[in-house]
């Protein structure tokens, strides 16, 4: 009989198969009428909702049909399966594991599906052991590989990362996705080329690849490589416009000094892309540049407004809080640094790549009450002295204070802050598990520098007294007032073009009647100053770079001069640290340590600023400073 649960069920079971789901469903639900508890209508109508994805009616549906005996064997995997799509991960995996050989095909699913699932909630840990376990349920698939390297990535397991991708490219060679993340491996691992050839061959697979692009023009970006970025990012743009094609130019006009170009760019991709945010971030950048704070705060806080938690826009807008004096917001924003690949790429000093994840960013003064404190030295030496004029705040909070910093400034540090352990980067042998907190040196300015009210300004290094009485010697007796000269600051990718002036410029400063001169110049100086001696007629003494490589050395010679010149560069900060009179010649837009305007800067009492009026006006800058020192003025 057509209304014999039996038949009915074979009828829906034929009208499943041949897709006919609504009659099939309707059939089901009346087998259900008569047999509430039969097994195969409660699978098949659990499956008609699970292929329409309605997960809150399959579910209840396939959990009674795994529990009746009759429907058991089928129905378990089919409820595992929906358990999976729920997300219900865990359900899944105790449902599977009664059994002593799950189907493979649905323990697959929920390895893949539970591991990016742990991914997208940064249990990083975890989704590598579902990955391992989808690698083994599908070793041939390159895919599975690289979804495993993904994860070792995101925890630094560069090695093993390399070790898994290599596998995947093996399998798959054209895999673009692989072979990027092959990339940034070998970026980490201070593998460079071999890293830029694994990102331009992921462009010869896929020549619009987002990632690829983006990861080639950081590369170049660090390498001080913008012409050759600009033509790279121009070639990508002819073909197709993209963010990441944009982005890469704009940044190569900002490396070349062609701001407003690069607003321009920036600008332009912001009106034309439906996620304005990376791009928005890019003409705060530039506004910046060309010294337009206010219109730079606004656009950078339209781009965090956009996406709050990420990482790039608060990046970009810490140097202009900072600058403008919002030290809060400032240094709050300033820990958006240890997410950004550009800021590690750049970013000098011996606090390593490997540390960025033990960095404490959220600890307070009162959480470091009695605390073992390792502190490690980051960016630039410069940098490195400016933030150790918080040291001594630190040391008289925590129990212990081990600095890691630059070995050239180990022992002017250890002799003027005898209470805290300085040690160098290379060889030091310690063991992270002896301390409580690890802190960057950056870090300590949202500590104890939160607002103008915070900095002293005092001197807080002192030369020792054998290296002062040294210096004395070398110099011999004074022919008038010393003055220590240094003309060059930066790097090409820290804009060392604008923040120097050639030696022969300072001619006017010379010329100051009872002055001698001494070069601070970092390098070897020799050639060029003997050049402008022979030139000018003039007395620029220089010695051997040696000589004042080590800080202490350095300092001790500071010491024995009235006044130091200098563009923006460590001379200037040193000079602040030792109390030593400084004269700072300033571009029109100088670093964030500098502020956006004013005559003194809060780091350093006897720092004295003058600033360029106009970008690459140096002249009047020389002048004002010729007129200081000409009037006794310096000290």
């Amino acid at each position: 009989m057509e209304s014999d649960p039996d038949t009915l069920l074979g009828l829906a079971m034929d009208h499943r198969r041949d897709g006919r789901l609504d009659d099939a469903g309707r059939l089901y639900r009346t087998v259900l009428t008569s047999r509430p508890n039969d097994p195969q209508a409660l699978l098949g109508l659990g499956v008609i909702h699970l292929r329409r994805n309605e997960l809150d009616r399959a579910l209840p549906l396939l959990e009674s049909a795994a529990r009746l005996e009759g429907g058991a064997d089928s129905a378990r995997p089919m409820y595992a399966r929906a358990l999976v799509m729920a997300g219900q991960f865990e359900r899944a995996d105790s449902l599977l594991s009664e059994r002593p050989q799950p189907p493979p095909e649905i323990e697959l699913l929920l390895r893949q599906r539970w591991g990016f699932a742990l991914m997208a909630e940064s249990k990083v840990a975890l989704a590598e052991i579902q990955l391992q376990r989808v690698v083994q349920l599908s070793p041939d698939v390159a895919d599975a590989h690289a979804d495993l390297a993904h994860a070792q990535l995101l925890q630094g397991k560069h090695l093993e990362a390399e070790r898994t991708l290599m596998r995947a490219l093996a399998l798959d060679p054209g895999h673009a996705d692989a072979m990027v993340n092959l990339g940034t491996a070998l970026r980490a691992l201070e593998r460079v080329a071999e890293a830029e050839a694994a990102y331009r061959k992921a462009l010869s697979l896929k020549p619009d690849h987002a990632a690829a692009q983006r990861n080639v023009g950081a590369l170049l970006t660090a390498g001080e490589r913008h012409a050759e970025a600009l033509a790279l990012s121009e070639d990508w743009l002819i073909r197709q416009h993209s963010v990441a094609a944009a982005m890469t130019r704009g940044a190569a006009l900002q490396g070349l000094g062609r701001y407003d170009e690069a607003m321009a760019c920036f600008s332009e991709t912001a009106t034309s892309v439906e996620d304005p945010y990376e791009p928005l971030t890019g003409v705060g950048l530039a506004q910046a540049a060309l010294g337009q704070y206010r219109e730079a705060l606004s656009t950078l806080d339209r781009a965090v407004a956009l996406r709050p938690t990420a990482s790039l826009g608060r990046y970009r807008r810490a140097p202009v809080r900072l600058m403008t004096g919002d030290f809060e917001g400032g240094w709050r924003d300033y820990e958006a640094r240890w997410q950004e690949e550009a800021f590690l790429l750049w970013s000098r000093g011996p606090a390593p790549r490997a540390l960025k994840d033990r960095f404490d960013t959220q600890v307070t003064v009162e959480g470091l009450r009695n605390r073992r404190v390792l502190l490690v030295g980051e960016q630039g030496v410069g940098d490195q002295v400016m933030f150790a004029s918080m040291i001594p705040d630190l040391a008289g909070v925590a129990r212990d204070v081990v600095c890691v910093c630059d070995e050239r400034l180990v022992r002017l540090f250890s002799g003027s802050m005898p209470n805290v352990t300085f040690l160098p980067p290379a060889g030091t042998p310690f063991s992270l598990a002896g301390f409580d907190t690890i802190l960057a040196m950056g870090s300590l300015g949202r500590l104890f520098r939160n607002g103008t009210d915070r900095f002293g300004g005092a001197a807080f290094l002192r030369a020792p007294p054998e290296s002062l009485a040294r210096w004395a010697a070398r110099l011999g007796p004074a022919r008038g007032r010393r003055i220590g000269l240094s003309w060059r600051g930066g790097t090409p990718g820290t804009r060392r073009a604008e923040r120097s002036v050639a030696l022969i410029d300072m001619a006017p400063l010379m010329a100051v009647a009872g002055t001698e001169f001494v070069s601070l110049q970092h390098g070897d100086p020799r050639k060029e100053v003997r050049a402008v001696n022979e030139a000018l007629g003039a007395r620029v003494k220089v010695f051997d770079p040696r000589e004042i490589e080590d800080f202490e050395d350095l300092a001790g010679l500071i010491g024995n001069l009235d006044a130091v010149v200098s563009v923006q560069n460590t001379n200037v900060h040193l000079s602040g640290a030792l109390g030593a009179g400084c004269l700072a010649l300033l571009p029109n837009v100088p670093e964030w340590r500098y502020m956006a305007e004013g005559t003194t800067m809060p780091w350093y009492q006897s720092v004295q600023l003058f600033r360029q009026a106009e970008r690459g006006a140096w002249a009047p800058v020389i002048k004002a400073v010729v007129d200081v020192l000409s009037a006794g003025g310096g000290r």
